[in-house]
């Protein structure tokens, strides 16, 4: 049975018409990535290979597709035994952000189980990363990587240091910048143990791409 915050997720999933959910038994990541922002072809190649290299220091075998417009059947037929989460650019929060300081950097769809859809605020991203003078890109995969975090962790998944913190202040965006953030051991083995298959048997990680110093990484929903 779910409770009100299964309830609720499960709803959520039907209004972005998302029913094939696999939480639990797969063998590695499938990312299917939507850029409504409409960066540069370079640019998000850029962004997704830090992405790609943060997940895989975690202990997940990834594979992240593009899936553009031109394209609609390109990420209908995820491999099996993949875990597949939907990550999407914005460039803005469709609603209105409560704290116009320092307005969230990303959002996810989750239970305390984890979820399948997260997106990313660019112009959020942009922002923060020029107060904190970091660079933008490098700011937008972590973001990316703290939401997909809560995908596969949970909507409890916050700690006290590194990419699962709920807030990232001066020391973490230096971290950020040194490329030095970590999710925590235990989030390690967790997203090894969900995501992580074949590492151990040498598997190809494939990288599809057809054709204030304040920040927050993400609020949850449950």
């Amino acid at each position: 049975m779910f409770g009100p915050g299964g309830f609720l997720f499960s709803l959520l999933l039907a209004l972005f018409g998302i029913t094939d959910v696999r939480l639990v038994g797969a063998t590695e990541l499938d990312v299917h990535l939507h850029d409504d922002a409409g960066l540069a072809v370079a640019t998000l190649d850029g962004c997704l290979s830090q992405l790609r290299a943060i997940l895989v220091r975690a202990g997940a075998v990834i594979d992240i597709r593009v899936c553009r417009a031109e394209s609609p059947y390109s990420c209908q037929l995820p491999k099996d035994g993949a875990r597949v989460v939907d990550l999407r650019i914005l460039s803005a929060p469709r609603t209105y952000s409560r704290d116009v300081q320092h307005p969230a950097l990303g959002h996810s769809v989750v239970s305390e189980r984890g979820g399948v859809y997260a997106t990313v605020f660019l112009e959020a991203v942009q922002h923060q990363a020029s107060a904190a003078n970091v660079p933008w890109t490098v700011l937008l995969a972590y973001a990316a990587a703290h939401e997909i975090g809560h995908l596969l962790l949970g909507a409890n998944a916050h700690t006290a240091r590194g990419v699962m913190k709920g807030s990232w202040d001066a020391q973490d965006m230096q971290a950020i910048f040194q490329n030095s953030f970590r999710f925590s051991r235990e989030q390690q083995k967790k997203i090894a143990e969900c995501c992580g298959g074949g590492r151990e048997s040498g598997r190809v990680q494939n990288f599809k791409t057809p054709g204030s110093a304040r920040g927050r990484p993400g609020a949850t929903a449950d």
